[in-house]
This record gives C-alpha cells, sequence and structure tokens, in this order.
C-alpha cells in the first residue's frame, strides 16, 4: 500500500513539475500580452528581469523622401 501511494505521489509531482515549466515558459514567451491585458503583471516581471520590450524598441526610420508625381490628371 505504501508503495504503491509512492508511485502515485512521485508520478503527480513529476506531471506537477512539467505542467510549472509549461506554464512558467508560456508566461515567458507570451509576456507581451500578458501585460497589455494585465498591466499590473509588469511588476512581476520587471522583479525577475523580463520586463517586455516598450512600443517601439527597435524601431528606427531613417532616409525617408516625401516624393510627389502626376497620375493622369491629378496629383498624387
Amino acid at each position: 500500500m505504501l508503495r504503491r501511494m509512492r508511485k502515485h505521489l512521485t508520478v503527480g509531482g513529476i506531471a506537477a513539475a512539467a505542467a510549472l515549466c509549461a506554464l512558467t515558459a508560456l508566461a515567458i514567451v507570451l509576456r507581451e500580452p500578458v501585460v497589455s491585458i494585465l498591466p499590473a503583471a509588469a511588476g512581476v516581471y520587471n522583479a525577475v528581469g523580463l520586463a517586455p520590450d516598450p512600443i517601439g524598441d527597435g524601431l528606427e526610420i531613417r532616409n525617408v523622401i516625401s516624393t510627389r508625381a502626376r497620375e493622369g490628371a491629378q496629383m498624387c
């Protein structure tokens, strides 16, 4: 009886650890959508060093030239 109970506890512990790992991985991968839905979660991510990138981070617009062209009788 004790051996059977120990086996069930071991299997349950492994399953719980696997579920915890999967949830942690999802929380890391989906941190930006989580913070957009629950802004208070940003503090948790900041505390563990996984703060999502600010909006526009890495966006760089350079060498933009505006031109006008005539198509038919109208200016575009």
